[in-house]
C-alpha cells in the first residue's frame, strides 16, 4: 500500500468521523449486508472505543472504500496494528481484515425502525 492510499484512508476516515457529529444517519448501498440490511435502509451509528463479535461496524478497506459489515473475529496483537477485526458482510463470502484504527463506528439502532420506504 502505497502513501497515497495511506492518506486517501486518513481523509476518509476524518470526514465521517466529522459527519456522524453532526448526522449520525447512514443510508445502506449494496447487498453485501442482505438480509439484514437492503439498499436504502437507513442506520443510526456511533463511534466506540472498541467493538465486539456480532457488532455491525463501519469501516474503511483497501482500496479506501466505505464498509458496512458485521465483525466475526477479534484479533488481539496482531503485529503493528495492535487489534485487527476481520468483518464480514451477511451475504458476502469473503472477509476483510481491518485494523481497529479503520473501524470507525457501529450500528446502534434497530433497523425495524428505519426500513427503507421501498420496504415498507
Amino acid at each position: 500500500m502505497g502513501i497515497e492510499s495511506i492518506n486517501e484512508k486518513n481523509l476518509l476516515r476524518t470526514i465521517f468521523l466529522r459527519q456522524i457529529k453532526i448526522d449520525n444517519l447512514i443510508e445502506i448501498r449494496g447487498f453485501s449486508m442482505e438480509p439484514t440490511y437492503y439498499a436504502g435502509d437507513k442506520v443510526k451509528v456511533e463511534t466506540a472505543p472498541c467493538y465486539k463479535v456480532g457488532d455491525v461496524v463501519i469501516a474503511i478497506d483497501d482500496p479506501c472504500r466505505l464498509l458496512i459489515h458485521r465483525v466475526v473475529e477479534v484479533i488481539h496483537g496482531a503485529g503493528d496494528e495492535g487489534i485487527v477485526y476481520k468483518i464480514k458482510g451477511d451475504n458476502a463470502e469473503a472477509c476483510e481484515m481491518i485494523p481497529a484504527k479503520y473501524c470507525l463506528a457501529k450500528v446502534t439502532e434497530d433497523k425495524q425502525n428505519l426500513k427503507s420506504e421501498r420496504r415498507k
